[in-house]
């Protein structure tokens, strides 16, 4: 084996993106960077210039994979996908044409976390609730025709959600962009929360404008009382974070209710699922409030006390394992799995 995979995880903050060579049946990564995505008018000059660095032809790319937070669409001519926050679209004939490239799949960004999943080491997933499947379920990872369902969700940039399905000896990979759905507030003030949001943006209110990071800053400014949706004074996620880390009540308030949001969120989309073989937090936002995310308390956080409050189906809440992912690279090496894969299924 002497080839290339290039995968990539692209999202409206960031761009990964990776390099691995055949090494014998091993792949060894060879080159790997982190880019600010918006600091490039598109993806081509961003891939030219990690190319470029990196010294590599990429006429030896064998099989590239490039997760996209955006949906996907396929047509006659290939591949097509729009970044949902940068003004960026990616062709996968084009891209084959320019870079030489022999193959390139496009895939929604939570389709490649959900895959990167499935090959994370053990110590990457922060349990927040263990779960309870019913004895004739198989456990998490058993890729046999009976192995139950996995969910994948989290908050970022903005918010994802996929789900794998068994299927043979893999899993089939069904994304969503659950993130533009129409938010449902769990109780009085979400709903106060979505109607005074809704009054500011002009329009309806989905789930990732408040499960984002601005989502944040906007629950923030509600808790506050501000008039506007955005809150000067702190005006991004970690100055949010920092600030309830150093005891500011309000800050610590707009965490709490946050995580109530995200366990209200989490469980319907639990509820429309039934992933018995876990469901995985992903995403940059949810290990940096892991301590918020652990507690149960209405002060502490709420999150797994939303995520029950499901009425008559508080009980069956209980079973489904919870988990966060801790990995910051786990769309990346979804990617790179299945641009390994891609390979297999064309030699």
């Amino acid at each position: 084996m002497n080839a290339r995979l290039l995968a990539a995880d692209i999202g409206g903050t960031k761009t990964l993106l990776c390099l691995a060579r055949g090494e014998g049946d091993e792949w060894c990564v060879e080159a790997k960077r982190r880019f600010a995505s918006p600091e490039y008018g598109n993806f081509d000059s961003l891939l030219k210039a990690f190319l470029d660095e990196a010294g590599i032809d990429s006429a030896s790319i064998a099989s590239a994979c490039l997760a996209v937070a955006g949906p996907v669409t396929t047509h006659a001519q290939g591949q097509r996908a729009r970044v949902t926050n940068l003004p960026w679209v990616l062709e996968s004939r084009q891209l084959k044409e320019r870079f030489g490239l022999r193959r390139v799949l496009l895939v929604n960004d939570f389709a490649a976390v959900a895959v990167g999943v499935t090959v994370l080491e053990p110590h990457s997933l922060h349990t927040l609730q263990p779960g309870n499947r019913p004895p004739n379920q198989p456990a998490p990872g058993d890729s046999s025709p009976a192995s139950p369902p996995i969910l994948v969700a989290g908050a970022g940039t903005g918010f994802g959600a996929a789900l794998l399905v068994p299927e043979g000896e893999n899993h089939r990979i069904l994304a969503s962009e659950s993130g533009h759905a129409d938010f449902a507030p769990g109780d009085e003030q979400q709903a106060e929360l979505a109607a005074w949001l809704r009054r500011r943006l002009g329009r309806r209110c989905t789930v990732e404008d408040l499960l984002s990071g601005r989502g944040l800053v906007r629950v923030y400014a509600f808790v506050s009382n501000l008039k506007d949706a955005e809150d000067p004074a702190l005006p991004d996620p970690p100055a949010v974070t920092a600030a309830a880390k150093a005891g500011d009540r309000r800050a610590i308030q707009a965490i709490a209710l946050f995580c109530r949001i995200y366990g209200t969120t989490v469980g319907n989309l639990a509820l429309f699922s039934l992933p018995y073989g876990g469901i995985h937090l992903a995403g940059g936002i949810a290990p940096k409030l892991l301590p918020w995310l652990e507690g149960r308390s209405q002060e502490e956080s709420g999150f797994l006390n939303a995520f029950l409050r499901k009425g008559k189906m508080a009980q069956l809440m209980e079973r489904f394992p919870v988990s966060v992912v801790t990995d910051t690279e786990v769309g990346l090496k979804g990617a790179l799995h299945l641009a390994e894969r891609s390979l297999a299924t064309v030699r």
